[in-house]
């Protein structure tokens, strides 16, 4: 049984308060504001989106926040402020989180040794190192590991307590996303809770955050995958952030102790020069499951593919950011070169760009649009008219032409705009279950025309859908892969 928050009792008259005002100021908590009245430029806001659109990085969402005000945010189409975002390893930061909660109800210490938290799972002759290794380590990336565990085995716990601990705990830092899982791991032994279940009467019902999901490590435990499985809107994520920003406080209530966020948000173990090669952003140190940045006291939660959550406390400032891209750097150094240097401790006076930037943010469209340009025409049998409709229309982008109800038929019929061709969807519930594999006589698959295909990887994993590992066509020597709509049809996307 999961342990509920000590003195949940008292916590009625705050959430009922809480809840009055997400009905007064709508979906988001944060109230819209100039930048300028919040020392902000709208200049280097607008700067820091033509920087972006200019290196080709593919912004999916982004929040500007100072002195709790929204100063800027945008959505590029098709995604839109309900669509839960994976976040990668921003969720580490959440999942420390939950590490600190459970420290200050004393339900666990940051010295406990893993192998008084697993005993039965340990070698059996654990090494020197391995007893040293505590929960500390594991929150620094500096359990001593020198390389990372399968997380596919449905053993992984065993096989992370039985990996070389090569190096003495807190003295070599390996980035290690199993270690973070392993923090999951500790506290559902502990509590009985996932991450998700045990924050959410401490920290996402008192700030409102509906949206955050995770999935689960494979085996018998059913662990969260806390290190990289979470999935969350924009406006959590910037709800999330704003709490740490506070350091632990929301709405006069001291949720978490300051004393975790003088441990968390610091420099707890050195990353330049380390085993992974990190430069630059990936340089300044690591805390417990968030990355220094380069100003003095500045400091982030940290997804691939540009996941991010900086939050610069002197300033008063956060940004948020979801994108589909390897350029993070270039993103942060958007951030730090073209909005930071633009603030100002009081208001700044009104400027049109600040008109030009709320027309800008509210048009915004991915240029990829559809995937592709090349198809002429082809039917597709679908057996779920939301679940196909929502993959092709909203995920995948294609725009829909027109759509007909056909009651003689008992179908749907979707025509889809790809490029000048056309797909049509005819949604059959009762329609035999194609048989993709082992592949069957007629359609193999549908193949559509990208211009990266790296790209398009990183953009369709953005969304949640899985592909297959880039190969090369051994015929046109062109990169390629594969990925399968909701009722298994494999898509092909080919250079």
């Amino acid at each position: 049984m999961c342990i509920t928050q000590n003195g949940s009792e008292n916590r009625e008259p705050f959430l009922a308060d809480h809840l009055k005002k997400r009905r007064i100021w709508g979906m988001s908590y944060f109230q819209d504001a100039s930048p300028e009245s919040l020392g902000i430029s709208s200049g280097g806001i607008l700067r820091f989106l033509d920087r972006m659109e200019e290196k080709n990085i593919e912004l999916h969402s982004f929040m500007v926040v100072r002195h709790g005000k929204c100063a800027a945010k945008g959505w590029w189409k098709p995604y839109a402020p309900e669509l839960a975002h994976p976040l990668y390893s921003f969720g580490k930061t959440l999942t420390a989180t939950a590490i600190g909660f459970a420290r200050q109800e004393k339900i666990l210490s940051l010295e406990e040794r893993l192998v008084d938290l697993f005993p039965e799972l340990l070698p059996k002759e654990p090494s020197e190192n391995l007893q040293k290794a505590t929960l500390w380590h594991l929150l620094t990336m500096s359990c001593g590991h020198e390389t990372e565990i399968d997380m596919e085995s449905p053993d992984w716990i065993r096989e992370f307590l039985q990996h070389p601990f090569l190096h003495e705990p807190g003295t070599f830092y390996k980035y290690n996303t199993a270690g973070t899982n392993m923090l999951a791991a500790v506290l559902k032994r502990k509590t009985g809770c996932d991450v998700t279940e045990f924050l959410k009467p401490r920290l996402l019902e008192p700030l409102g955050i509906t949206s955050l999901t995770c999935s689960k490590c494979p085996g018998p435990e059913a662990v969260e995958m806390a290190g990289g499985g979470m999935r969350m809107t924009t406006e959590d994520m910037a709800r999330f952030i704003y709490f740490v920003l506070n350091r632990g406080r929301w709405e006069g209530r001291q949720l978490l102790e300051e004393e975790w966020f003088d441990l968390a948000c610091t420099k707890q173990i050195e990353t330049a020069g380390d085993a992974e090669g990190h430069v630059k952003e990936w340089a300044y140190g690591y805390g417990f499951q968030c990355w220094m940045c380069r100003t003095p006291g500045s400091f982030r939660a940290d997804g691939a593919f540009g996941q991010f959550g900086v939050v610069l406390p002197d300033k008063d400032l956060f940004v948020i950011l979801t994108t589909g891209t390897y350029q993070t750097q270039d993103e942060l150094d958007g951030i730090f070169e073209e909005i930071v240097p633009t603030l100002t401790d009081s208001a700044q006076e009104a400027s049109a760009a600040a008109d030009v930037l709320k027309e800008r943010t509210g048009q915004m469209t991915i240029k990829a649009g559809a995937l592709s340009e090349k198809i002429h025409h082809i039917a597709i049998i679908g057996s779920d008219y939301e679940r196909s409709r929502h993959f092709y229309v909203d995920l995948l982008g294609f725009t829909v032409i027109r759509e007909n109800h056909r009651k003689d038929k008992a179908d749907c019929k979707i025509d889809l705009k790809c490029g000048e061709q056309e797909i049509e969807l005819f949604i059959k519930p009762d329609a035999p279950k194609r048989p993709s594999y082992p592949e069957a006589q007629g359609l193999r698959h549908l193949a559509f025309f990208v211009e990266s295909v790296e790209d398009t990887v990183v953009r369709l994993n953005s969304l949640g859908i899985v592909t297959e590992p880039i190969r090369t066509d051994e015929f046109t020597g062109k990169p390629m892969t594969f990925f399968a709509d909701p009722d298994g049809l494999p898509l092909e996307i080919h250079e």
